[in-house]
């Protein structure tokens, strides 16, 4: 009754008391030392001083690893709070949202040992972008065709078909396990759908539907068996963070996982003869505010759409038929399926990257131009690339600055220097230039989409031979806020937000 003893020093014995850590006997004694101790960053002293002491002190073995996380914050960065109004309740995001998208978001988006501004409209383009139209669309593309040209079942691998994957799985695995060793779970998420991202890539470039005749029958059928290897590989590495689109990729493929580290790096996991499933959707795209707000947002299209139709010709509503084209390939020809091949517009044929400069310098023979390589998160290394700026940057304002990247351009020589892409600027009324920048937080190799168009890229090829960077940029412009839109639609590097100009309002970008 004379005594108080210290809140602190009687908090901290239940993380030892909690476990039955001192008694043998307990089956959940096991739990103590800790492998990692996970604590907010507001009570490192009592975590990483008091208690150790403590523990030291009566000779009780310290935790391995201490680790210090940030707040969520709401989406303006402020702190969450009742009298603000602004908390996020998790349990009404999963009301309305998959847990494997909140689970992916708060991985992929929260910094190491840093705040995240949560916001819901991030939560949904990260989604849309990431797990619908990178993750999602692969899973799609590879088991309609393997199901189109070999039944749905895994052919045997097939050499010397001149395709191989652009997955270096050694690499990707190696630097997923480093990060989640050392809890960068924002850069394994990264490193591990960056795969998926090359793989879809590379089977739009290849065009395995557009593959005719016995001698690109094996090649073709090559092609998708390596998407499908991928996806069993991306399903491992991916797991941990949607463990219900993982586990759902192992029902479509017909083969359960195996250990991480014993996956063979030659895509050959899946046995041959191994029966794949088409089954559902593996993401299906969201608006925000889950199904309830798109089935009220639907119903108000329908009837708008109604009120439109009763207002045609004559009043009486008439509409003209409309013909159908048919498919690429004529009679009985096989085209790719229209979600697979057709855009909605031109904009997602191009691949749009965050870069940043790494090295600038000025072109030796032309008095405009800057020479720069530009990491884009390729495993290649920096591009080289050069630019018409001289005129509106400094060397020292250049080097190192985040840009955007048009990365399917086909290499051009400018003034001798072949440049392969160009970034994206724009121009005002009197002259002036400004780089389009990149959001804060946005990494090399972030995709750059704006809302409402989708579809997959086109071959560097096609771009060229059908002007589409040409009529892209016929219809890119910055807004009154400064943000940079296609069509009004602003471009984003999700989740991290919109691009932006520093002063240029209302200018078209090139």
């Amino acid at each position: 009754q004379k005594h108080v003893m210290y809140v602190w020093f009687d908090a901290l014995t239940n993380y030892l008391s909690g476990v039955r850590g001192l008694d043998p006997s307990a089956g959940t004694a096991a739990f103590w030392p800790a492998s990692c101790h996970i604590i907010g960053k507001d009570i490192v002293w009592f975590h990483t001083v008091i208690w150790p002491c403590m523990l030291m002190s009566a000779n009780v073995p310290l935790p391995t690893t201490v680790y210090s996380h940030g707040f969520i914050n709401d989406k303006e960065g402020k702190k969450m709070s009742k009298s603000l109004g602004n908390v996020v309740d998790p349990h009404d995001e999963l009301d309305k949202y998959p847990s494997d998208t909140f689970r992916w978001y708060l991985c992929r988006e929260a910094p190491y040992g840093s705040e995240l501004s949560f916001s819901e409209e991030s939560l949904v383009l990260m989604h849309n972008s990431e797990l619908a139209d990178t993750l999602g669309n692969l899973a799609h593309r590879a088991f309609n065709l393997l199901k189109k040209y070999n039944d749905g079942v895994m052919p045997p691998p097939a050499r010397d078909t001149g395709v191989p994957l652009p997955f270096d799985l050694g690499k990707v695995r190696a630097e997923t396990c480093a990060a989640v060793a050392s809890f960068q779970l924002q850069v394994a998420c990264r490193c591990a759908i960056a795969g998926v991202q090359d793989v879809n890539k590379w089977i739009t470039e290849l065009e395995p539907w557009k593959m005719k005749g016995e001698g690109q029958a094996a090649r073709r059928l090559e092609v998708v068996r390596l998407a499908v290897e991928a996806l069993y590989a991306a399903a491992h590495l991916l797991g941990a963070f949607v463990p219900d689109a993982a586990t759902a990729l192992f029902a479509k493929i017909g083969h359960p996982p195996s250990a991480l580290l014993a996956l063979s790096p030659n895509f050959d996991n899946v046995p041959p003869g191994t029966q794949t499933a088409v089954g559902d959707i593996l993401f299906a795209k969201l608006e925000v505010g889950g199904p309830a707000a798109a089935a009220a947002a639907a119903t108000e299209e329908r009837g708008a759409g109604k009120k439109k139709e009763g207002a045609g010709a004559g009043g009486g509503g008439k509409k003209k038929e409309q013909k159908k084209k048919a498919p690429a390939g004529g009679k009985g020809g096989a085209a790719e399926p229209a979600a697979e091949t057709e855009a909605t517009s031109d904009f997602p044929l191009l691949e749009i990257r965050v870069g940043r400069i790494t090295k600038v310098w000025e072109h030796p023979e032309a008095e405009r131009l800057f020479c720069e390589e530009i990491d884009v998160g390729e495993a290649a290394g920096p591009r080289r690339i050069a630019s018409g700026l001289r005129e509106h940057y400094t060397l020292a304002e250049m080097e190192g600055r985040a840009v955007c990247v048009v990365c399917n351009l086909k290499p051009a020589k400018l003034a001798g220097f072949a440049s392969a892409g160009m970034v994206l600027a724009a121009c005002g009324a009197d002259g002036k230039v400004e780089l389009v920048d990149p959001p804060a937080g946005a990494q090399p190799g972030d995709l750059i989409t704006a809302e409402g168009h989708t579809g997959a890229f086109a071959s560097a090829a096609a771009v060229k031979k059908k002007k589409i960077m040409e009529k892209v940029a016929a219809e890119l412009a910055t807004d009154a806020g400064r943000a940079a839109c296609y069509r009004g639609a602003p471009l984003a590097a999700a989740p991290h937000g919109p691009l932006t100009c520093p002063t240029l309002a209302g200018a078209p970008i090139h």
